[in-house]
């Protein structure tokens, strides 16, 4: 009892960003499931986590050593199948050999579960080391009982099935076509290990978009045209230099005509937002000038005034003077012939 209060989750040994969410993801499922674990099942479980991890060489279910060593012994234990479900999920593991054997060993195997931490593209995503968050609603576990994609891919279902493992490859003649084809029979291996299902028809159009190097947003009734125009400042350009590229590795003409759509669509939102920039520069420009025309009139309404108010004072001055000199003669006769001399301007003044 002492050993099993001690046992913890071990440290994360992960070198890449895949390696850290598989230790996050074996780290909540010891905490919300272990509880329900036998002691064989907790040693063998934090036994296997220190090696859950993704390399170059070990990338998928067929070629990992936790899936090998599940192939070669008969040892299987629940903590052993928990890392290796949280890794590739329960669909890649329910497709291996010894799936029918440990379904009745433990019947709870079969229960949904979050789909493999371990994404489909995971070689770009080692190169990147990006990666977003994996999904963690539950899932069906879906059992598949044959089917190929191509040559021998290394699984359990193409090792019992080698025929139909290099049919592909043979060639078929004119009379074979003319039978009816037999129901496609693909090889699991590869589908499904992120989200263990086939992405729908607005993740292609999100997709396909992102390869465009569109990104569609929906713009709130409430936006400002501020923040309009501060959008089309940003990805404009972005439609400039890409709105005119087709991806050419599209699966069928559909799925281009989809692409086309959704590039026309952007563009007439751009066109739309253009539009109502060019008119609220105009209303600008015409404020400007309005505002300007303004101005002139005051300006010239205050420089009347001004030469009025000047002409008054200086009537009101003439007047004071004449005034003075009639109730005061005798002032005129006092000036002197030499104050005359050098200043005759105010004797005239004096003599109004």
């Amino acid at each position: 009892m002492k050993r099993e209060r001690n046992m913890s989750m071990p440290p994360s040994g992960g070198h890449n960003v895949i390696d850290s969410h598989i230790y996050t993801r074996l780290t909540n499922l010891w905490k919300s499931e272990s509880e329900w674990w036998s002691l064989e099942e907790r040693r063998d479980f934090i036994r296997w986590v220190p090696r859950a991890r993704i390399t170059e060489q070990q990338n998928s279910i067929a070629n990992h050593r936790l899936a090998r060593y599940m192939r070669k012994n008969n040892r299987l234990t629940w903590g052993h199948f928990v890392v290796l479900r949280a890794m590739f999920g329960a669909s890649q593991c329910a497709r291996q050999d010894w799936w029918e054997g440990f379904k009745r060993k433990y019947k709870r195997a079969v229960e949904e579960a979050p789909p493999g931490v371990v994404p489909r593209d995971v070689k770009e995503v080692l190169e990147t080391d990006r990666m977003d968050c994996p999904p963690i609603m539950n899932i069906p576990t879906m059992e598949v009982e044959d089917g190929h994609v191509g040559e021998d891919c290394g699984c359990s279902w193409c090792l019992e099935h080698p025929a139909i493992a290099r049919r592909k490859n043979e060639p078929v003649s004119q009379g074979d076509r003319a039978v009816k084809a037999e129901p496609k029979r693909e090889c699991p291996r590869g589908q499904g290990l992120y989200t263990g299902e086939e992405e729908s028809h607005e993740d292609c159009v999100q997709r396909m978009a992102r390869e465009a190097g569109v990104e569609p947003e929906e713009t709130p009734k409430g936006e400002g045209i501020d923040e309009k125009v501060s959008e089309l400042v940003i990805r404009v350009p972005c439609l400039q230099e890409k709105g005119d590229v087709v991806p050419t590795e599209l699966s069928n003409t559909r799925e281009q005509g989809r692409v086309i759509e959704v590039l026309m669509q952007l563009l007439k939102e751009q066109r739309e937002r253009t539009e109502m920039l060019a008119a609220k520069v105009n209303r600008v420009e015409r404020g400007l000038k309005r505002n300007k025309r303004q101005c002139r009139d005051i300006s010239r309404k205050v420089k009347s005034r001004r030469v009025k108010n000047n002409f008054a004072a200086c009537s009101a001055n003439g007047y004071d003077c004449a005034l003075h000199l009639l109730q005061h003669p005798s002032t005129l006769h006092e000036a002197s012939i030499s104050d005359v001399d050098s200043n005759p301007a105010s004797y005239t003044t004096m003599a109004l």
